[in-house]
């Protein structure tokens, strides 16, 4: 089964959500950060290396969407790093977040 580093693919995922927020300073979706990771150069190397040992047929975009809602998950029960970071709201079902003021 391919697998990730969380720790590795929540920073991804910070640096990410920052530099959509800086481009268009507004919620970034769950889905724009799945666009983003996946028109990232580290995102395409962290997917491509899940899908080489994976046997679960996932596409891409559901490698990234496993990687957010890891990301959201350890956000939610206060074990990530970026837990006091980000501001976090539900849209259509999924988080959507921006930085907090004077968090970065």
């Amino acid at each position: 089964m391919g697998t990730f580093k969380q720790e590795e693919t929540d920073a991804m995922i910070c640096r990410l959500i920052l530099s959509c927020f800086k481009n268009k300073p507004e919620w970034v979706t769950h889905d724009d950060i799945v666009i983003a990771i996946l028109n990232d150069a580290e995102g395409k190397q962290t997917i491509m290396l899940a899908l080489q040992g994976s046997t679960n047929g996932w596409r891409p975009s559901q490698w990234a969407s496993n990687m957010i809602a890891w990301f959201s998950q350890r956000i939610t029960e206060d074990t990530s790093d970026y837990s006091l970071a980000f501001e976090r709201t539900q849209i259509k079902g999924k988080y959507a977040y921006k930085p907090k003021s004077g968090s970065w």
